[in-house]
């Protein structure tokens, strides 16, 4: 029986799919301050965006894994650039593999005095998702180019 390197080889896969420069670039252009840790924040996040391509078929440099297309290059580096972000944003540790380890503030309050945050549940099931899927603007740029929610590629 054939095994999947019968099929497709040697397949390099990227750590980063945006580089250092490409994402202090990118916090410029949107007037973000970078983060302190842009390396662990995009190799943390680069996983999540493989995986959310993965049924896209694109053409990839046989030594870096990368994108040999410009626009799709483009696009699966803004994703990862929106993720590392977000992740930072939101205080999520690369260090801790995708896991929340921090809670959303449910109330809060003087003395005895509380008050309760209505969207407490949401903001924590956002957060949650952000650390094992894309956060919305990362999905829509993959969308531009077609490489979110495409059909797999099978072969045989």
């Amino acid at each position: 029986e054939a095994g999947m390197s019968d099929y497709y080889g040697d397949t390099v896969v990227p750590d980063m799919l945006a580089s250092l420069d490409q994402f202090t670039a990118w916090c410029t252009k949107w007037g973000v301050t970078a983060p302190t840790n842009p390396a662990a924040l995009l190799l943390a996040v680069t996983p999540l965006v493989l995986d959310a391509t993965s049924g896209s078929y694109y053409d990839t440099d046989l030594t870096t894994g990368l994108a040999t297309d410009p626009i799709i290059a483009a696009a699966l580096a803004d994703a990862t650039c929106i993720q590392a972000v977000a992740w930072s944003t939101l205080g999520i540790d690369p260090l801790t593999g995708g896991v929340a380890t921090t809670g959303v503030r449910t109330t809060a309050g003087i003395g005895s005095a509380r008050i309760g945050y209505a969207d407490a549940a949401q903001a924590a099931d956002a957060r949650a998702s952000a650390t094992s899927g894309l956060v919305p603007a990362a999905v829509m740029r993959l969308r531009q180019v077609n490489l979110f929610e495409t059909e797999p590629w099978t072969y045989g």
